[in-house]
């Protein structure tokens, strides 16, 4: 069946409303900051009475289209743990007179562990025109989200504003981000065993996948739709995200990244240790394509909690030249928070100012923005409010 066909028969408000969500919101003003401490449940200013409503739904969004149903305040889908205590809009800590999202990951034993609103998706709007045949490879493929709103190119310039609020129960044991920007990598781009990378197209991969299966960038055979051994084929994946905050070793970070090399080697590892490097010393891979650099750190005793803390980021990214495997100009970031501290005054600070850094990928389609809680490694319980999400082109 068509989509467009489908489409034709949606209300016009549907369509509107549709149109908004698919568009993103390009020139959103600012959230004016907001300091106030925890309260309880109320309908000042029109703010609902719940005290804390489970979010459901999780969507796919590399193999999926979004649901109306799906999407959050216009601007979100939600990925990762499904418990009903995982994702809640929370009535009881207010940012500018509204609820925040509640993000709780329990200490259950499950590392590698997710649940994040995701500000990049597709709808079936997306897809309008398009026959279910191409969606399909789409679904295949794994790029359903690459047609959706939020995007930011490679070589662009934003400025990310968010907020975020960390409970001074939280133990200093915890590892977790709670805030990252990821690339999207080129999904048909494949390495032979002689090291030619190629980018084949939709089809051209699609039919090399009846005889390979690909796991995490590395080939197999493929005997009786069953995975065999290793037969020296690559593809494109994705690495370390370009700009990951939060919490490891008792510290605060904000690390950024770079991948030049047009398909990503994912055994060339590259990471930015805070127990063993300081600020803007960046760590390079083995093969010299990845460098991960911490832009800023503090222990985890001096980061400010029981208080919104407000960051507004801005980050040039770099561009790339795809098969040369080089970065042809540098990319930038600059990161100012504000929060009011345990004497109740303002502190508005700029922690890494104009800092020259290698952040992006050398792949076509760009980057998106997630919040909430990824949980690397460690099994300890982690709890953060988050609100004021806004993404502007500069």
């Amino acid at each position: 069946m068509d989509f467009k066909l489908s489409y034709q028969k949606l209300s016009k408000l549907f369509f509107i409303i549709s149109l908004y969500t698919a568009m993103g919101c390009k020139k959103a003003p600012e959230p004016a900051l907001n300091f106030g401490k925890a309260v309880g449940s109320s309908t000042t200013n029109g703010v609902q009475s719940f005290t804390l409503l489970p979010i459901p739904n999780r969507v796919f969004v590399e193999k999926d289209t979004a649901k109306m149903s799906d999407i959050i305040d216009n601007q979100w889908v939600a990925i990762g743990n499904k418990n009903p205590d995982a994702l809640q809009k929370d009535n009881t800590l207010l940012f500018n007179n509204n609820y925040s999202y509640r993000f709780e990951l329990k200490k259950d034993g499950k590392t590698r562990d997710r649940i994040e609103l995701q500000y990049t998706y597709a709808t079936a709007l997306n897809y309008a025109g398009v026959s279910s045949a191409d969606y399909i490879k789409d679904q295949k493929l794994f790029t359903v989200s690459e047609h959706g709103k939020g995007i930011s190119p490679q070589g662009s310039k934003w400025r990310y504003v968010f907020s975020a609020y960390i409970p001074s129960s939280t133990d200093e044991k915890a590892t977790a981000i709670f805030a990252q920007i990821h690339g999207m990598c080129d999904r048909t781009l494949v390495v032979s065993p002689d090291g030619t990378q190629t980018m084949l197209t939709k089809d051209e991969f699609l039919a090399k996948s009846e005889t390979m299966i690909f796991d995490t960038g590395i080939g197999y055979s493929k005997v009786n739709n069953v995975m065999g051994e290793r037969n020296g084929w690559k593809m494109d994946t994705n690495g370390d995200p370009q700009m990951e905050m939060g919490f490891a070793n008792k510290k605060f970070y904000i690390s950024v990244s770079s991948d030049r090399k047009w398909a990503t080697n994912i055994d060339d590892r590259s990471g930015a240790n805070i127990t063993r490097v300081g600020p803007m010393q960046p760590v390079i891979s083995k093969e010299k394509f990845k460098v991960a650099t911490n832009v800023f750190q503090i222990p985890f005793a001096d980061y400010p909690k029981d208080t919104w803390v407000t960051y507004t980021m801005d980050i040039d990214y770099c561009t790339y030249n795809g098969p040369l495997n080089q970065i042809t100009s540098p990319g930038k970031i600059n990161v100012a928070w504000s929060y009011k501290n345990k004497e109740d005054k303002l502190e508005n600070n700029i922690i890494v100012t104009d800092a020259s850094v290698d952040i992006g990928r050398n792949d076509a389609t760009g980057y998106y923005f997630k919040f909430g809680i990824y949980r690397p490694s460690s099994t300890e319980p982690f709890v953060v409010n988050m609100a004021g999400f806004s993404q502007t082109q500069r």
